[in-house]
């Protein structure tokens, strides 16, 4: 939590807050405090290996898969992340930064998409939590409010970012390693810190661990957590006896009372 509290210190401290809210740092930041509820792969919201020619990577055209779907974007793009008030009602996308603003936005609503598992185009869905940093529909509005202003077209990839404000570029998974290891700095200066002598350790999948014992520390199940996580059950308790010392250790507690929140 110290490292996410850092990075949006140092966001606090621009002196040029538009740009710093466009940029590289604060859209990874975004879509990193999102994650710790949804356990994102890093190839739906950011670039890994993208083929010659293309600007992102996208969905193979295989028959196997919903023809709607082929050929476009692997990440996530504003269709999949669709917004409720506390009516129950949708929210257009160029009303939510705006509706949010006043505590109407109560529901965020994610569609997955291609993984190559039995869990595409899966859907799952979020609540407000009001907290500062971990709360998915604050983090999600920021994501879709950063793509309007920098005019990002509906079919292409949320994961963006800007150093002119003007112009994107789509995030990659190295940048997302790159922001997070800077975090450590910022929250762990003393070179003789744990996390400081394994910050290499960070990578853009780490999420995936951290909602897991977010989860898990908010009371779920190894079977509920596979089913927020789009998980194998089998694969659960792996996961959270090699890497829950390490990580629970860098929890607050006030993460189990705002996972629970979000799931209820």
């Amino acid at each position: 939590m110290l490292m996410f509290e850092k990075l949006l210190a140092e966001f606090s401290a621009s002196i040029t807050p538009t740009l710093c809210f466009l940029s590289k740092a604060f859209a990874v930041y975004d879509w990193a405090r999102l994650g710790v509820f949804t356990g994102f792969r890093s190839v739906e919201y950011s670039q890994t290996r993208v083929p010659k020619g293309q600007r992102f990577m996208k969905i193979p055209a295989s028959a196997s898969i919903p023809e709607e779907f082929r050929n476009t974007p692997l990440a996530f793009i504003p269709d999949d992340f669709r917004f409720y008030d506390r009516n129950h009602c949708l929210v257009p996308h160029h009303l939510v930064f705006s509706r949010h603003l006043k505590g109407e936005i109560l529901e965020l609503e994610i569609r997955w998409r291609y993984d190559k598992s039995a869990n595409n185009f899966t859907i799952r869905r979020f609540r407000l939590t009001s907290h500062p940093i971990f709360d998915p529909i604050d983090a999600a509005v920021s994501i879709v409010h950063r793509c309007h202003l920098l005019q990002v077209p509906s079919v292409e990839p949320m994961g963006v970012f800007s150093t002119n404000g003007r112009t994107y570029r789509f995030l990659r998974d190295s940048d997302v390693r790159k922001v997070m290891q800077h975090s450590v700095d910022l929250a762990y200066p003393d070179k003789n810190h744990y996390m400081q002598r394994n910050k290499h350790l960070i990578q853009p999948h780490s999420n995936r661990i951290t909602a897991a014992v977010c989860l898990q520390r908010g009371g779920a199940s190894n079977d509920d957590i596979a089913f927020k996580l789009r998980w194998s059950p089998t694969s659960v308790p792996t996961y959270l006896r090699d890497c829950f010392q390490g990580v629970g250790d860098l929890l607050q507690k006030a993460i189990t009372g705002v996972m629970k929140m979000s799931f209820s």
